[in-house]
């Protein structure tokens, strides 16, 4: 998270504000909630949980690792990233699509 700048916030959004919150990896040192700048922190996630990470994520996608992705967002985010319904891809065709370039 510091590493990625989160604890400064995001960037607005163009229909305004936009918060993130922190979740710590297990033993992971964390700084404060910041609420002026709409940074929230969480408990650190146990188990399993606690090794999903970003970085994890998108090499699962490159690698078209149908499961980890699953067990990551969830089986139906997955499906939608990784084999959008025509329909689905219509309406989201540039987010998916700047997805997959990122990769």
């Amino acid at each position: 998270a510091e590493r990625c700048g989160l604890y400064r916030g995001l960037q607005p959004g163009p229909d305004g504000d936009v918060g993130v919150v922190v979740v710590p990896r297990a033993g992971e040192s964390a700084d404060g909630e910041r609420a002026s700048d709409l940074v929230f922190l969480a408990e650190a996630c146990p188990g399993d949980v606690a090794s999903i990470s970003s970085t994890k994520i998108r090499e699962a996608l490159k690698a078209k690792n149908t499961a980890y992705v699953s067990m990551a967002i969830s089986e139906i985010a997955a499906k939608f990233v990784m084999s959008p319904t025509p329909e689905q891809y219509q309406l989201f065709q540039d987010d998916l699509d700047r997805l997959r370039q990122e990769l």
